[in-house]
This record gives C-alpha cells, sequence and structure tokens, in this order.
C-alpha cells in the first residue's frame, strides 16, 4: 500500500513555530487535563491548546490531524496529594487517577463540546493518557486507567470524526504494561494503539550518541523490534488489525548533536517504519519534537 501524507507525524514545542517541513499528523500537545482545567474545577482554559489545533493539518472535513493526549490529574481532584508536584507551568499535576469519576467525565466532556467543529475543529486522535508505564505521568494501576478509558470512550464516540487512542506507554516497562492494560478491558475502549518509540534511553548518566534507531546497540530495542512488538500485543489481546501509532519517538533528549548524523538518523528512522507499515498496520509514527532544540 502507499504511504499516505498524514503517516508522517511531528510533534511541535509551540504553536508559535510550526514545523517548517511538510508533515502529515501533529502529535498531542502539552497533556491535556492540567492544560485545559488544571487550575480549578469547571474552569476551562482552551487556549493553549487551540492554538495547535489551529495549526494543525487537516483532512477533507477540516478535521484536525492531532493527537490530543489526557494526562495529570489536577491537584484539586484528589485529596491525597502525596502524588501531586508542580510541573512546569506551576500546575499542580498528581499521577493517580481522580477521586470522583464524574471529573474526568466533566472534562471529557467540556473537550468534546468544545472541539465540535464549529467553536473549534474536530479532532481525529483522542488518547487516553500520556504514557502510562512511566510513574512520572500515572501510579495508578492497568485497571484504573481502563476506568478512565471505559468513562471516555463513549462521549469521544459522540463525535463521528474522534478516534479513542490507548494511553501511550514506554519500552521495556510498557510491554506488560499494555498487555496488562487490554487484558484488564482496555482493548474495548480505543480504535488505535499507541507507543513512543524512543530506540535508546537518553538524559542524566546514558551515553550519547545513541546508536542508528535499527542498531541492536539500542538501550531500549530497535524501531523495527518495537513496532512488530506491539503488533503482536495489540493483535493476541483484542485490537487484531487495529491500527498501531507511535505519538512520540526519535533519538531522545540531546541523543545526536552531529548535524550530518542527524539527518542520517532521521532518514533511517522514517525510512525502517515506512518499510514496516503496511504490514503492521502502522497508521502513523511521530517525530517528536519540532522546536525543542533537546530532542528536535
Amino acid at each position: 500500500g502507499q504511504l499516505q501524507p498524514t503517516f508522517f507525524g511531528m510533534g511541535a514545542a509551540t504553536p508559535t513555530d510550526p514545523p517548517k517541513v511538510t508533515y502529515g499528523a501533529l502529535s498531542h500537545p502539552a497533556v491535556a487535563w492540567t492544560a485545559i482545567e488544571g487550575k480549578s474545577r469547571g474552569s476551562f482554559n482552551f487556549t493553549p491548546i487551540d492554538g495547535f489545533v489551529k495549526i494543525a493539518p487537516k483532512d477533507s472535513n477540516g478535521v484536525a490531524i492531532l493527537d490530543l493526549v489526557m494526562g495529570w490529574t489536577p491537584g484539586w481532584a484528589v485529596a491525597d496529594q502525596t502524588s501531586c508536584f508542580h510541573n512546569k507551568n506551576g500546575t499542580l499535576s498528581c499521577t493517580t487517577p481522580p477521586d470522583n469519576i464524574q471529573d474526568w467525565i466533566d472534562f471529557i466532556t467540556a473537550v468534546v463540546n468544545h472541539y465540535n467543529g464549529k467553536t473549534a475543529p474536530h479532532i481525529k486522535y483522542y488518547e487516553i493518557w500520556n504514557e502510562m508505564s512511566n510513574t512520572k505521568f500515572w501510579t495508578g494501576t492497568p485497571a484504573q486507567m481502563v476506568a478512565l478509558a471505559q468513562a471516555a470512550y463513549p462521549i469521544i464516540k459522540q463525535d463521528p470524526y474522534a478516534s479513542v487512542v490507548t494511553p501511550s506507554v514506554v519500552w521495556k516497562s510498557g510491554v506488560n504494561y499494555m498487555t496488562d492494560y487490554l487484558q484488564a478491558g482496555g482493548y474495548q475502549y480505543a480504535d488505535l494503539i499507541s507507543f513512543h518509540g524512543y530506540p535508546s534511553q537518553t538524559g542524566g548518566g546514558q551515553p550519547v550518541p545513541v546508536p542508528m534507531p535499527e542498531s541492536a546497540l539500542s538501550t531500549n530495542a530497535p524501531i523495527m523490534t518495537m513496532i512488530t512488538t506491539f503488533r503482536g500485543i495489540a493483535d493476541n489481546n483484542g485490537m487484531l488489525n487495529k491500527p498501531l501509532i507511535t505519538t512520540e519517538g526519535g533519538w531522545g533528549t540531546n541523543g545526536v548533536s552531529d548535524p550530518d548524523m542527524q539527518a542520517a538518523w532521521i532518514t533511517h528512522y522514517e525510512i525502517l517504519q515506512a518499510g514496516l507499515a503496511a504490514a503492521n498496520n502502522l497508521e502513523f509514527q511521530t517525530w517528536y519534537t519540532w522546536g525543542y532544540v533537546q530532542s528536535g
């Protein structure tokens, strides 16, 4: 099958610096619950996300080809705030589920009502949570995450243009976590399955430059291994033939600094995934991210 332009996804650091290259899908802006309703219950600020929706590529129906990812429970929604911290915007953000699921239902309802094609464009992809296998974003159980997906799915699907994406996961911890999530019933509340495609770990104490994305020396796994592994997890746990997507991926933080190696690395990364797209129903893959010098 021929690759569509929408296969080439891109993250962006800010809507005021949109990607200067051709791309077909916009990866997730900041995690949406704290970004939109972080200050207080029922007080919604859509302006930051609206900027990304505005610059996102649109399909023939005017739908923004963008992945809106939920995440971080606002501090006002949990009584026990031992899992909470102030994110870089100063918003109290928590890694546990809300005490009252009605708060989540109200948030999802407000978001879908806002991105209705009138007040703001429809959004194509709604991802239930960012990196549920990463304790920086989620310390609840797979079953607790399924409960959030179960509540959100029918609300989001009231929008005929919207697709629901599983929470994303990171490599290693995400292999078992995604399996557990789907087996706990998560497969019933998703149209696509998502993971983050970073072949190598980066950050404090990790060696750089990272190997090429196909390398067996990758400290996570070669990108091909990731794609085929999550394809198998999906197919064996209720999501046979459902599309696979990556909503982040790349060389990570400061993983490659030499400009020639950067160009080669990105080229390998895109071609390798394009070559696996048809056989693995990889709907799109994401480069993360444009406009953020450490990782893009």
